[in-house]
């Protein structure tokens, strides 16, 4: 039995914490027995990190992470140390003597935003590594080369998420955050400019960000659904025909992958990993990177059933099942 602690920053609801979750829960318990450490924000997936892990901890007002982190490495025998998009815990390698593997979860490729803070740190910490998983592909060119380098898309329950017999014309999904990042001032005047479609936005935190203000300015035919459960996402997004990813930075967003599972016409813009995961357009709708408004409503306009089925036989390749089995075997080789 090979012990993983896996540490990452908040348990609040997102698609590197989502991916945590499933991994943690579909990892093989003959084989392998998961730690959780949370090191700051506390969320959502808190009770779900609890229930899913052997052992989970949460180090929110320890003064000193790393280093009780290390001890605790150290003495529960974990045999691999899995940081999941904290560049700050790389270095538990030194402290701890023990082989860490770092997850990646951001575009690092493209300037501005996440890359001109993060790169030159994770660039620094690259070598302390036993192993790095990304989902995208692009990030591999801006990292300097290092062991056990692996990409691995998925973590979509494609039982749950599949596509149905039929969809509704001109309805729109959209999933994430209310942040600018996430494109989400563009919901409201996309709604508006296109008043023969149905919008509907699942949030995860609605009232951070630009939540209040999406909110006030809402037109009719845009609807904000906050906490929806994957059962109830699920359902909801096989009765939509276009699956709206409006990101100005992204990786392979689980997101987007459980769109084409489910037959939405995956639309999104031209950045990070999105064009690797639509096959540069075959099996999806993408939009310039500098598109404003005008130019994604025409880009939805474009959606095809047809191009919803195709994503949904692509997205076979991103299962739960193929994403835990890849990171098991990395932990094989390691430990």
């Amino acid at each position: 039995m090979k012990k993983i602690l896996y540490v990452i920053s908040n348990s609040r609801i997102g698609g590197a914490e989502t991916l945590l979750a499933r991994l943690v829960e579909r990892l093989d318990r003959k084989k392998f027995e998961p730690h959780v450490i949370v090191t700051d924000a506390i969320g959502p997936f808190h009770d779900r990190y609890q229930k899913a892990a052997v052992s989970y901890h949460y180090l929110a007002t320890v003064p000193n992470k790393r280093a009780a982190i290390a001890s605790y490495a150290r003495g529960k025998g974990i045999d691999v140390i899995h940081v999941v998009n904290h560049i700050e815990m790389w270095s538990l390698a030194a402290l701890s003597a023990i082989p860490v593997v770092a997850s990646l979860y951001m575009d690092l490729a493209q300037p501005g935003g996440f890359a001109d803070h993060w790169l030159p740190k994770a660039r620094a910490a690259m070598q302390s590594l036993a192993g790095f998983v990304t989902d995208h592909e692009a990030n591999l060119d801006a990292l300097p080369p290092g062991p056990h380098v692996s990409v691995i898309k998925g973590g979509v329950d494609v039982k749950q998420f599949k596509p149905a017999s039929k969809t509704r014309p001109k309805t729109v999904a959209w999933v994430g955050r209310l942040s600018e990042g996430k494109g989400a001032d563009l919901l409201v005047p996309l709604a508006t400019a296109m008043p023969d479609h149905s919008f509907t936005a699942f949030v995860s935190e609605p009232g951070k960000f630009l939540g209040p203000d999406v909110a006030k300015h809402a037109p009719p035919n845009l609807r904000l659904v906050a906490g929806a459960t994957d059962a109830e996402l699920a359902a909801a997004l096989r009765r939509h025909r276009t699956f709206l990813s409006t990101s100005r930075s992204e990786g392979s967003p689980v997101s987007v992958m459980e769109g084409m599972a489910s037959g939405c016409c995956p639309v999104a813009r031209a950045v990070g990993g999105l064009p690797a995961l639509m096959a540069g357009g075959v099996n999806g709708i993408l939009y310039a990177e500098d598109a404003g408004v005008e130019g994604i409503a025409e880009a939805i306009r474009l959606a095809r059933p047809r191009i919803g089925a195709a994503a949904a036989k692509a997205a076979r390749a991103f299962s739960l099942q193929s994403m835990a089995k890849q990171h098991e075997d990395l932990y094989s080789k390691l430990c």
